[in-house]
């Protein structure tokens, strides 16, 4: 069970948002991934997840969906919306 997360800050790194996803949702997820500009180095603004259950899926949207990024001087607010591509094996192979 896959969403794709929006709106992301685009200063924020990989390893900040694993952190923050596994301390509200401790190993719940087998695949994050955060597409980054070659060019300048930061995020693109969208992300990956896939719950290792789907139950997951609805106690993580009802935290983050709609919610701002703290911390963070933001004026922009976490989307989620389900994967066009889903599962785990499914979105290693198209984000090779």
């Amino acid at each position: 069970s896959s969403l794709m997360i929006r709106n992301i800050p685009n200063r924020l790194r990989h390893e900040f948002l694993v952190e923050i996803f596994n301390e509200q949702f401790p190993d719940s997820f087998d695949f994050f991934f955060l597409p980054i500009d070659k060019l300048t180095k930061v995020n693109l603004g969208y992300a990956f997840i896939n719950f290792k259950n789907y139950k997951t899926i609805i106690s993580f949207y009802e935290y983050f969906h709609q919610r701002k990024w703290s911390n963070y001087n933001e004026q922009k607010v976490c989307q989620l919306a389900y994967a066009t591509c889903q599962g785990r094996e499914n979105l290693i192979d198209q984000h090779k």
